[in-house]
């Protein structure tokens, strides 16, 4: 199980679905496919939660801090959102709203219409700028299968 403690959220996303679809080919029942949607609003909501509690998110610029690695860095990017930490405050503060609030999706069309469009252009920002492409598609994936979800959810 070593091997499990090595995987990314987006790894976690994609298997987690795989997991479920197959099932779901195999028994048909939709109830499968409700699970995607809620293990995409926990990891969002935990996500955030972890964000909150980490004494890494709290600090100024640790937004400056990721995108000055090599490995998820953008010299770039690094040099403005160090010259502006309020930007950079809003930008992780919104990151945080979003993830924690995520649940909200399923209130209304609006809502619903909000964080998938919210979602697509966080998670484009990360595949473009952090080279992180993998979240891009893990979460997308999901997508479809949370505004099903949310229609059947209010079809009752």
């Amino acid at each position: 199980f070593i091997f499990i403690n090595r995987l990314t959220s987006a790894d976690h996303v994609i298997f987690f679905n795989l997991i479920c679809l197959a099932f779901f080919r195999l028994t048909n029942d939709r109830n499968i496919l409700y699970l995607i949607s809620i293990f995409l609003i926990v990891s969002y909501f935990f996500n955030g939660i972890n964000k909150i509690k980490s004494n890494y998110w709290q600090k100024n610029n640790v937004l400056m801090d990721i995108f000055s690695t090599n490995l998820y860095g953008s010299q770039y990017i690094s040099k403005i959102i160090g010259a502006n930490t309020i930007i950079s405050k809003i930008i992780v503060f919104a990151i945080i709203f979003f993830q924690i609030s995520f649940s909200l999706f399923f209130i209304n069309f609006y809502f619903a219409n909000f964080y998938i469009f919210g979602g697509v252009i966080f998670h484009f920002i990360i595949a473009i700028f952090m080279r992180l492409r993998d979240f891009l598609f893990a979460f997308l994936s999901s997508y479809p299968i949370l505004l099903l979800s949310f229609y059947d959810f209010h079809s009752i």
